[in-house]
């Protein structure tokens, strides 16, 4: 028995703080047919991984750095994290990350007169009455892309 004023140490093993979510679970994002479609259309079917886990600890917004360093040492998220090396091919991601340096990205400011242009763009790209819908046109493919309405219709132009 031991005396009330002693103290106990208790070895405890070391927690993630990230916990990875099931492969299943993951599989009914990238099984979605919408989302099939969006991947093909991107080029990304094949090239993408998905992975998504679970913060497991308190996060306030003013904490991004910490969580990008939790995330870079965390072994759970080190077990999936494939980074290429110089020859190109893809490892693991190993070690720890003792420096990382990242800025956070404005967003306060949202400019929406960029979106002036549908409204007296000639051909007309929006309705001007009622709620300004986007105008339909005949599904047409350009550039590898369908196009089945005016604003996508008038994005090539808009390029060149």
């Amino acid at each position: 028995m031991t005396q009330p004023d002693e103290q106990q140490t208790v070895a405890v093993a070391p927690s993630t703080s990230f916990v990875s979510v099931p492969e299943a679970q993951q599989q009914l994002v990238t099984q979605d047919p919408y989302v099939k479609l969006l991947l093909k259309k991107w080029g990304l079917v094949g090239q993408l991984q998905l992975h998504t886990f679970f913060y497991s600890k308190y996060y306030h917004k003013l904490q991004g750095q910490q969580l990008v360093h939790d995330l870079f040492n965390d072994s759970t998220f080190q077990q999936h994290f494939q980074v290429p090396d110089r020859k190109g091919n893809k490892k693991l991601l190993q070690g720890t990350i003792s420096n990382i340096s990242m800025q956070p990205m404005p967003a306060s400011a949202t400019r929406l007169d960029l979106f002036d242009r549908l409204m007296t763009a000639d051909p007309p790209v929006v309705r001007k009455t009622g709620e300004g819908d986007i105008i339909k046109c005949m599904d047409d493919n350009r550039e590898g892309f369908q196009v089945g309405d005016s604003c996508l219709a008038a994005l090539p132009a808009a390029m060149s």
